[in-house]
């Protein structure tokens, strides 16, 4: 064996830490080269660094909890909604009943899960109109005319009674049933509600826009033991990018082989081998949907300006994109989502806003990004036809390549593509977030996804999907948080409580039968953790033969990747 091959092996046998296991696991034992600069892009930071980094989000976390909530004051003793709301507004609705996971702390520490169930009604079309238009009718005229001024595409309606709350929707042409726009993610009523509400100084949305603006309270996502991490603040001007790639081709664990493709500008201490991942996703991806609800927030057209200006870089140079086969799918999938809600905000926001760039970015993400998600979702995928099967079943992908149909559906007015796309979303629910229910009831807590076990950063990837896509549906006047019993907020209860208890680093807070990763046994040696999708259950395997070692024993459901 070459001495470079003797090194790789090397590297990839100590492949061992957690976040090693939770970005490198996929790769298989025998692609050594892949394996090893995956390990080596995701080494550990040096103990000394990794407790700065932290404490420093411990500090961001405290800082955030401390800004002021008056506007919840409406729903204490007194206020307008701290009654009995009748919901359903005088119409005939059989409620439904939305199951979800209540945690207590028990005498001896430990935590308790409770599955309560709550009474709601079933969100029709009309219902949801009749909400939006009621929380509408409750405001001020300034803060109606916002929203409509945002659907109509900008411009401000002197009368005091427009804005109705019932979506207007501005289709681009194909003829059948426009959507709503902006609908892409936030709604006119949000981004309307979001300007009225700085404009009145509210604390919670002027923290929000001071956060977005400067990355104060957003934790640092560094990457391996190089200590750079992507942008926390938004800028006007100096962001660095755009990062546009002639060609992206990224394989398992974000690698691309072929660095001399990586953009020339690239951050000095991004990681190399990722360039792909990191340029359109982390980069450009993020930047283009921040600048854009920077412009909302604040009206300083230098960020819708650059908003553009990414995506523009990326419609015009890019003309190779993939791997179909391996991770081109979900990086499509992210940087579509991303980008088609950054163009949608622009479109109803911006004056400098130009028709061609939209049709530009639309033929190019049909063109180059599409041809990657479609493959997944229907050639690659048992979703659509009802199976459940291999690691194609995790489900973060699945979500992802949802809100992007969602998403790109909404910009470009093509109903069959949204459609689609909700299509894959439902499906996603019902199999993602079976768990707890059922015939999957046993040794489970409702709320569980196919990938809880596995590390909550993926599944956050796959519940932050889902959920954008929903909004987006909402935003269309539809509901879909209602898909396989409300399933959703179950899963959005459950992983808080995770979240909060590895915050805390404090296992008391899980619920019965999860731990933290630091009580996790080691592998035999030579071997290393992976996780079976179809078994739920974590195994070692040789690191150089990948033959079985081991199952890991005990039944416990470890708590990785949790940020």
């Amino acid at each position: 064996m070459a001495q470079a091959d003797i090194s790789r092996v090397a590297a990839a046998a100590a492949c061992r830490s957690e976040w090693q296991i939770v970005l490198c696991s996929d790769i298989p034992v025998n692609a050594t080269k892949r394996l090893a600069a995956c390990c080596s892009a995701n080494r550990p930071l040096p103990a000394a660094a990794a407790a700065m980094v932290y404490a420093a989000a411990l500090q961001q976390k405290g800082a955030a909890q401390e800004v002021s909530r008056p506007d919840l004051a409406v729903m204490e003793a007194g206020g307008p909604f701290s009654g009995a709301i009748d919901w359903r507004f005088g119409e005939c609705l059989t409620a439904a009943s939305a199951d979800v996971p209540v945690f207590t702390q028990d005498e001896a520490g430990g935590t308790q899960v409770k599955v309560v169930s709550q009474q709601v009604p079933p969100l029709t079309r009309d219902l949801i109109r009749a909400v939006k238009r009621k929380a509408l009718e409750l405001s001020t005229p300034p803060h109606r005319n916002r929203v409509a001024a945002l659907q109509s595409g900008g411009s401000e309606s002197s009368s005091g009674d427009s804005g109705s709350g019932a979506s207007k929707g501005k289709s681009s042409g194909t003829g059948a049933a426009p959507f709503a726009h902006p609908g892409g993610y936030a709604g006119a009523g949000e981004l309307g509600t979001l300007q009225w509400r700085l404009e009145q100084q509210a604390p919670l949305q002027a923290a929000a826009r001071d956060s977005l603006l400067t990355g104060r309270w957003v934790p640092r996502n560094v990457k391996g033991s190089s200590g750079w991490h992507p942008p926390t603040d938004t800028p006007a001007e100096g962001y660095g990018g755009p990062y546009p790639m002639e060609v992206l081709r990224v394989d398992i664990g974000g690698i691309i082989a072929n660095t001399s493709t990586c953009p020339a500008a690239y951050p000095t201490g991004a990681p190399l081998a990722q360039c792909g991942h990191t340029a359109f996703v982390e980069l450009d991806g993020t930047m283009a949907y921040k600048s854009a609800l920077a412009y909302v927030a604040t009206g300083d057209a230098r960020h819708a300006a650059q908003a553009a200006a990414i995506l523009t870089a990326w419609s015009t140079k890019n003309r190779e994109f993939g791997v179909k086969t391996t991770n081109g799918p979900l990086e499509a999938a992210w940087g579509c989502a991303a980008m088609s809600r950054a163009m949608e905000v622009l479109r109803a926001s911006w004056p400098g806003f130009r028709q061609s760039d939209l049709s530009a970015f639309v033929a190019w993400a049909n063109a180059r990004l599409m041809p990657n998600v479609d493959y997944f979702a229907y050639v690659m995928s048992a979703y659509p036809k009802g199976s459940d099967t291999r690691k194609l079943m995790y489900g973060n992908w699945h979500a992802a390549c949802a809100d992007c149909m969602v998403a790109l559906g909404v910009l470009s007015d093509d109903r069959a593509r949204y459609d689609k796309g909700v299509e894959l979303y439902r499906a996603t629910v019902n199999s993602y977030l079976k768990w707890g229910r059922g015939e999957y009831a046993a040794g489970r807590i409702l709320g569980e996804s196919t990938e809880t076990f596995r590390d909550i950063y993926h599944t956050l990837f796959g519940l932050g999907s889902l959920v954008q896509a929903a909004e987006a549906a909402w935003a269309q006047d539809t509901d879909e948080y209602g898909a396989n019993g409300y399933a959703l907020a179950s899963a959005l209860e459950l992983h808080a409580r995770i979240v909060n208890a590895w915050d805390k680093r404090d296992a008391s807070m899980l619920p019965g039968g999860f731990k933290l990763f630091s009580s996790m046994p080691a592998a035999p040696a030579g071997c290393a953790w992976r996780w079976g999708p179809e078994t739920q259950r974590w195994a070692s395997f040789n690191a150089t033969s990948g033959a079985k070692c081991s199952d890991l024993a005990g039944g416990a459901k470890y708590v990785l990747g949790a940020k």
